[in-house]
């Protein structure tokens, strides 16, 4: 799987997936939402680590970056509707909204360029290798 736009589609899927299922399993099992928040970080690297051994780091952040702000969108407003992810009785500001956004979209450029650091450093020893 070296496919970029792949590797960015199934990082889309997954993202949206996890938070569906995290967001039932949060009110099935009685847990606080944002322990979750892990396995969205171990998303991010995933596919900053995939899109950084068929690229480069930029493009594994811009794959990062994109998935964050995937998850603080569609996989919010799913998470909102099961339930967990509403922030409280009132409905957030836009402000608000727009500042979450930004900060999980930097998050995930973060952690997908630190992924794709990782994968370049393997994609280097691979070819060494061979």
């Amino acid at each position: 799987m070296r496919s970029y736009p792949r590797i960015v589609m199934l990082g889309l899927l997954a993202i949206v997936t996890f938070d569906v299922l995290a967001s039932v399993a949060s009110r099935a099992l009685n847990f606080w939402y944002p322990y979750a928040t892990v396995g969205s970080w171990l998303i991010y690297a995933t596919v900053g680590l995939l899109a950084g051994r068929a690229t480069s780091v930029s493009a594994a952040a811009v794959a990062g970056a994109a998935v964050g702000f995937v998850e603080a969108t569609l996989g919010w407003g799913v998470s909102w509707l099961i339930g967990p992810g509403r922030v409280g009785a009132d409905i957030p500001t836009v402000g608000a909204v727009a500042l979450i956004i930004v900060v999980v979209t930097l998050v995930g450029a973060g952690i997908g360029a630190l992924g794709g650091v990782a994968g370049r450093r393997s994609a280097g020893r691979a070819a060494r290798a061979a």
